[in-house]
């Protein structure tokens, strides 16, 4: 396979899985990834441990990577980690907002430290808002976006995650590197980089895109037309039905003689 990115330096402060992901794509694209953990490494190395240090989940993650243990907590920790972004074409963390500016990972001080670095974000629900500084986990991303609910099965009384798949933590990963490649272009040309942020919450309505327009086969709005009252409630009654267990819809028998799915 052919190494666009070498050449390029990528700086990962992420742990889990979303941003993880982001820089083992760009590691098999020929990026140098170095990855930051801290003392006691990322969470994943002890998930279902393979060996000591080890996770299961924790190596098609982060192969490919080289790694280093620096404490931002303190003051030393800090000081490495400015000079090892300095270095640096990418950098990826998975910080709230308040974390990042602690350990000098906004975007405010990379970019005057690295103006021609792209900075890569995975938050939970967004950097603004009344839940920026809320932390989450692929799980809460995908009860919150409706995706736990949105092909469940009849009867089912728990939401089960389908597959046992982190689809929010996997699409956002998948998302991210997709910004960081198109804004490294934009690099190139400009000599100024971008930050690129894609929050879990964003990735699991991403995966929905066609639930939120079809419903099973029938377009949101052009529902039939029905002249009978009893034929208009037992037509919705029917779809409602289908679609129970679905976030997104619900079905009314309109004034007007139609039948709204909202």
């Amino acid at each position: 396979m052919s190494a666009p990115l070498r050449g390029i330096r990528v700086v990962e402060y992420a742990q889990y899985v979303a941003g993880p992901l982001c820089g083992v794509l760009l590691a098999d694209l020929g990026a140098d990834v170095v990855k930051v953990e801290p003392t006691a490494g990322d969470g994943y190395r002890h998930v279902m441990p393979v060996a000591p240090g080890v996770g299961r989940h924790f190596l098609p993650l982060n192969r490919g990577k080289r790694s280093v243990v620096l404490d931002l907590k303190t003051e030393r920790g800090r000081h490495d980690s400015a000079r090892l972004v300095r270095t640096a074409d990418v950098v990826l963390h998975n910080y709230p907002p308040a974390r990042a500016r602690a350990f000098g990972l906004d975007w405010e001080e990379l970019h005057a430290a690295v103006p021609r670095a792209v900075v890569g974000v995975v938050t939970s629900f967004g950097s603004e808002g009344p839940l920026a500084a809320a932390p989450a986990f692929d799980l809460i991303a995908q009860a919150r976006s409706g995706l736990l609910t949105s092909h469940a099965s009849p009867g089912d009384r728990v939401p089960v995650r389908a597959g046992g798949i982190p689809m929010a933590d996997l699409t956002a990963g998948f998302l991210l590197a997709s910004g960081v490649l198109a804004a490294l272009l934009r690099a190139r040309e400009t000599g100024v980089g971008e930050r690129v942020e894609v929050s879990l919450l964003e990735a699991a309505l991403a995966v929905q895109l066609q639930d939120l327009v079809w419903l099973e086969g029938e377009a949101v709005g052009a529902a039939p037309r029905v002249a009978d009252r009893s034929q208009l409630e037992e037509r919705a009654a029917e779809i409602a039905q289908g679609v129970a267990m679905n976030p997104y819809y619900r079905c009314y028998a309109a004034a007007d003689g139609f039948i709204a799915v909202a």
